[in-house]
C-alpha cells in the first residue's frame, strides 16, 4: 500500500497526521515543507519526527526532509541522522548524495 503523504510544518501537525494514521491503520509519509532543512535545520526535523512517533506509538510512518537545491544541506541532514531526504541539487551532485546516503543506511 502506498502511504498518504502529509506536508507538516511543526510537531503538532506531525502528531495529528500520525494519530489519524494510527486510528485508521494506515501508513503515512510525513513530508517537510519545501527547503525545511534551511529553515528548521535537520536536527529539529529529526526531533519533530521522533517526538511525533513517541506520542503516537504504533503509527506506521516514514518521513522525508526537503533540503532544497543545496547539496551541503543534504549532507548535513544525513550527518544529523535524518534517514530520508529530498534534494533538487544538480544531477551529478544528487548521484553522489544518493551514494553517500546509501552508505549511511538512508535514502
Amino acid at each position: 500500500m502506498t502511504p498518504s503523504a502529509f506536508v507538516v510544518h511543526d510537531l503538532e501537525q506531525a502528531k495529528a497526521a500520525l494519530k489519524a494514521a494510527r486510528e485508521r491503520g494506515l501508513c503515512v509519509l510525513l513530508v517537510s515543507a519545501p527547503n525545511a532543512a534551511a529553515a528548521l535545520g535537520p536536527a529539529v526535523w529529526r526531533e519533530i519526527v521522533a517526538q511525533a512517533a513517541q506520542a503516537e506509538p504504533g503509527a506506521l510512518a516514514a518521513a522525508v526532509l526537503d533540503c532544497g537545491d543545496d547539496p551541503g544541506l543534504a549532507l548535513a541532514a544525513l550527518r544529523a541522522g535524518v534517514k530520508a531526504i529530498r534534494t533538487g541539487a544538480a544531477p551529478e551532485a544528487r548521484a553522489k548524495i544518493a551514494d553517500i546516503a546509501g552508505q549511511m543506511g538512508a535514502t
